[in-house]
């Protein structure tokens, strides 16, 4: 697809996807995962919802399961910090301190209709990894 709009060597001059209009979303209701619907799943394929959301349970067993991995240090940050998708993939090295032992989420972009605003979020003191340790140390 993207040889047919940009052959290789060349730059296209307009935005291709300009014109283009989306007829407007619903955005889908968030489920609790039950042991019913587990079952269910892991039996069809099915998820009963397309924003399935685990239970504290279910999350101390999936951050079980992490521990030495070389994510870790990445989904733990999102299961108890609860950043945005692009703060909780999107740090660098240089957005972590081992000085202060924290983590700075990296820049999130908003987009509002035609207009985009960066902002930085502000260092969330249960963000640091002395706060994971501890949490590790409980879980």
């Amino acid at each position: 697809m993207r040889r047919r709009v940009c052959p290789a060597g060349t730059i296209p001059n307009h935005n291709p996807a300009e014109h283009v209009e989306l007829e407007p979303g619903t955005e889908p209701k968030a489920l609790v995962w039950t042991d019913e619907q587990v079952a269910h799943w892991l039996a069809t394929g099915e998820k009963p919802s397309p924003v399935m959301v685990r239970t504290p349970e279910q999350t101390g067993t999936f951050l079980d399961h992490i521990v030495d991995h070389r994510l870790e240090v990445m989904w733990r940050p999102i299961a108890f910090g609860g950043p945005r998708r692009g703060e909780g993939c999107g740090p660098r090295w240089t957005d972590f301190s081992k000085k202060s032992r924290s983590l700075q989420p990296p820049n999130s972009s908003r987009t509002a209709g035609t207009s985009s605003k960066v902002s930085r979020r502000p260092t969330d003191p249960h963000l640091t990894s002395a706060a994971f340790m501890q949490v590790r140390s409980l879980v």
